[in-house]
């Protein structure tokens, strides 16, 4: 899959991006990225849909803006392009089958989040958490990319485009920055 869109269909899923006031208030502002099942029941015994899975993006602002499937790696990435903006935007990814879902993450009840269990890695090497890679220093016909908006994959690179100027920037390949495996 090559196109990048808000909805993306990656096999038998369906990703979703939800969540994120995008504005400043006193009302936690997180996102989820939320995959749908095709192949998988809603059974009649359960309140919810179980053909949904919710994973909780944990930067409070984190304003995601873009979704891509890499198929080669079995990644998710997305870009966060954080608020406040003197925070440092990031790529970020994670394998789905390591993260755990949490449809019933309540962000209203004070330190539900904390005790939430999906983490960022701390290491490149780490597993079942998101691991990122900083844009700040990155340029985008010499626009920083403090507005990261989209993000595409192909056979060569992870591509990231600026929410204002719609240039690419190479972000992920043997071509520009790399990511350790």
């Amino acid at each position: 899959m090559t196109k990048q869109e808000i909805v993306i269909e990656a096999g038998p899923h369906v990703w979703i991006i939800n969540g994120g006031d995008q504005r400043p208030n006193a009302t936690p502002d997180y996102n989820r990225l939320l995959r749908f099942d095709r192949r998988a029941k809603d059974l009649n015994t359960t309140p919810h849909d179980d053909r949904f899975c919710v994973f909780h993006v944990p930067f409070e602002g984190a304003n995601v803006m873009g979704i891509a499937w890499d198929e080669a790696l079995h990644r998710i990435w997305y870009v966060e392009s954080r608020r406040p903006k003197s925070a440092t935007p990031v790529l970020a990814w994670f394998n789905p089958d390591e993260l755990e879902c949490e449809n019933f993450l309540d962000y209203s009840v004070p330190g539900a989040v904390a005790a939430a269990s999906t983490r960022y890695c701390t290491s490149a090497s780490q597993t079942h958490c998101i691991h990122t890679v900083p844009l700040m220093d990155w340029q985008d016909a010499n626009e920083r990319l403090s507005w990261a908006a989209h993000v595409t994959v192909d056979a060569q690179a992870v591509w990231v485009a600026g929410f204002f100027s719609g240039a690419m920037s190479c972000a992920v390949s043997p071509r520009c920055a790399t990511l350790p495996d």
